[in-house]
């Protein structure tokens, strides 16, 4: 039986794991931004002008087990400059992740048997099943704040057959994540 301790020791330790890497991405922003003069790119700058391509490369990324951490494209949206916009940009990212999850989840659960699956599971997410079976729901909560692929989880979780209801529920926190998160960014921004 699992003591609530563990569960909660988990929790932090994802959370300071995820504190520690957005510190970095951050770090590396700031020093990019600083030394590299990144406006005479044109490609990196039509790419950046585009929020169309943007947003498709992070619904690849969150629907192909979150390839690129969601810390970059709430970096990206800070460039709007205005609260109200880069709130409305980190809320889109936020709904999109979500829903990510949400189509993980049923991969998870009708695709479960196929060879396709089977591959991918064996491949990327055969890792992290001891866990699943270890704390349950409860990681969807820690996969959805800390940065465990939140995607990868949710297929998991889906193809084990958990409610489907509590999954909505528990992975209502990342919306916390994203929250918090942007909200960092937007203070180190202003300060740096």
């Amino acid at each position: 039986m699992l003591k609530i301790n563990d569960k909660w020791n988990f929790l932090f330790r994802n959370l300071l794991k995820g504190i520690f890497w957005l510190a970095l991405i951050m770090l590396i922003y700031m020093v990019v931004k600083n030394r590299i003069d990144l406006e005479s790119s044109s490609v990196i700058d039509s790419i950046q002008n585009s929020p169309v391509i943007v947003l498709l490369v992070y619904i690849f990324s969150e629907v192909a087990f979150g390839i690129i951490p969601p810390e970059f494209f709430m970096i990206w949206s800070f460039q709007y400059n205005n609260p109200l916009t880069y709130g409305l940009i980190i809320l889109l990212l936020a709904v999109i992740s979500y829903l990510a999850g949400i189509m993980g989840y049923w991969i998870g659960a009708f695709f479960n048997r196929t060879r396709l699956y089977r591959f991918i599971y064996d491949k990327f997410l055969k890792k992290y099943q001891g866990t699943v079976n270890r704390f349950g729901l409860y990681l969807i909560a820690v996969a959805s704040l800390t940065p465990l692929p939140f995607s990868a989880v949710c297929m998991i979780v889906g193809s084990a057959k958990y409610p489907f209801r509590k999954f909505l529920l528990y992975a209502c926190f990342r919306f916390l994540r994203f929250g918090l998160y942007s909200f960092l960014i937007w203070q180190a921004n202003i300060i740096g």
